[in-house]
């Protein structure tokens, strides 16, 4: 979303091409954008394929005529037959000038602020940004989240931490790293990273809700049996630790003197990652990367 706003911002005259609804089988459903210029697509993408060729034509038509459209575009038609067996998307363009500029301002700096929100699109061409928690339900009117749903935060600023990074911030998951050592808690080396923390060595800390996800990957093992301890006092929708089985089950054992139990260890993932067999950071970071698109999409 940041990346599509700042891009509108910087392309303007563009239309923003939006999937608000679907059916059968789609590449992209209900909240996939792309932002269209004068010269074709600028970024985002409705599904790829045949069909997305169509609404960047479209666009363009939208832009030259200045008037929002409405349409559904088939994936059987354009040779997409035999990609996607029976789908259908129904995409709203919505042309934006110099008009809009503060409205996408006001949305960009929502989402660099971390704020709840929603970046409300009317049939009509209007737009706007809505700070209530639910998506408006009236008939014409479509709402798009500004802020993904929970941050990532990441104990240990190790290898890695850096690889896994650039991963969760392609699939759009806002991460903040935590580290104990200062010369690891640099922001230079997480560019991708919403922030970076120092913390107390022994005094884990950050404001988890329960859609937060927490990655456990610190320097040692003291410091990760401090950070799951905490993690476990806190409603986090996933904990994840780095390590060996060995390794867990010294720390579970020292877990359960601190009075931790089987239904709490249940709740932590470890070995950390999809088994896919990684070894290097790069392949641990995707195997993380893979769990937590799975849990976010709750088929895991």
């Amino acid at each position: 979303m940041k990346q599509l706003l700042e891009t509108l911002l910087g392309h303007l005259p563009a239309v923003l091409v939006t999937v608000v609804s679907s059916q059968g089988s789609v590449p992209r459903g209900p909240g996939a954008v792309m932002a269209v210029g004068a010269e074709g697509r600028l970024c985002g993408t409705v599904g790829g394929g045949a069909v997305e060729g169509r609404a960047i034509a479209a666009a363009r038509e939208v832009l030259a005529a200045g008037k929002p459209l409405r349409k559904t575009e088939n994936l059987r038609e354009g040779g997409d037959a035999g990609m996607v067996c029976g789908g259908s998307v129904e995409l709203l363009f919505l042309p934006l000038g110099e008009a809009h500029r503060p409205v996408l301002a006001a949305a960009l700096q929502a989402v660099t602020d971390n704020r709840p929100g929603w970046l409300v699109l009317e049939d009509a061409g209007g737009i706007a940004v809505q700070e209530t928690p639910a998506c408006p339900s009236r008939e014409g009117v479509f709402a798009l989240p500004l802020c993904p749903a929970g941050t990532v935060y990441i104990f240990g600023g190790g290898h890695v931490a850096q690889a896994l990074v650039p991963v969760l911030a392609a699939a759009e998951f806002r991460c903040v790293v935590l580290e104990d050592r200062p010369e690891f808690a640099d922001k230079a080396r997480f560019p991708a990273a919403a922030e970076v923390r120092l913390y107390p060595a022994g005094a884990p800390d950050a404001p988890l809700t329960g859609q937060d996800y927490v990655c456990i990957m610190t320097h040692g093992h003291h410091a990760d049996l401090e950070c799951e301890a905490f993690a476990l006092r806190s409603p986090a929708r996933y904990i994840g630790v780095m390590g060996s089985r060995r390794k867990t089950e010294s720390v579970n054992a020292r877990l359960r003197v601190m009075g931790f139990g089987e239904e709490d260890f249940r709740r932590v993932h470890t070995p950390i990652g999809l088994a896919i067999g990684a070894q290097t950071p790069g392949e641990i970071a995707v195997s993380i990367a893979a769990e937590l698109i799975a849990v976010r999409a709750g088929t895991l």
